[in-house]
């Protein structure tokens, strides 16, 4: 009998515990200062509309959407990881040099609208759908379609 009280209040608290990691709406204000940084140098004429702060995979990570529709990902210190203009170029000098370099050279009439930073790589999507794949350290990797 006291064995199955052990488990149902482990498991009970367990399912507390697990609550409090629900995802929760913020302000500005209480954005990493990495990822207000950023928002105020790419995208200084835009308002933060939306914030929110949640656990994806175990790890904190902060949503944020700008008043002209953009959708931005940042980890628990407020760096990068998902950029998206909704078909809108996103600002110039967020990607690495050599990124940008070969975009220009091989992709010069494609809009970049996203790029998702994460699992070692670079992720980069055009308007027309088509996904462009780079190393973390911004060697090409290939070519994808709309995925």
């Amino acid at each position: 009998m006291k064995k199955w009280m052990f488990i149902f209040a482990s498991l009970f608290c367990m399912l507390i515990i697990q609550s409090c990691d629900k995802d929760k709406v913020i302000s500005y204000s209480d954005l990493p200062a990495n990822a207000k940084v950023f928002i105020d140098t790419y995208f200084p004429s835009t308002d933060v509309l939306y914030a929110e702060k949640k656990k994806e995979g175990g790890k904190t990570v902060y949503d944020a959407t700008l008043s002209d529709g953009t959708e931005l990902e940042f980890d628990s210190s407020g760096n990068w990881i998902e950029i998206d203009c909704n078909y809108r170029a996103i600002p110039s000098g967020i990607l690495p040099a050599n990124i940008t370099s070969y975009l220009n050279e091989n992709f010069a009439n494609s809009v970049i609208c996203k790029v998702d930073k994460s699992y070692g790589r670079y992720d980069v999507y055009t308007t027309f759908g088509t996904r462009i794949v780079f190393s973390a350290e911004g060697i090409y990797i290939g070519v994808f379609g709309d995925d």
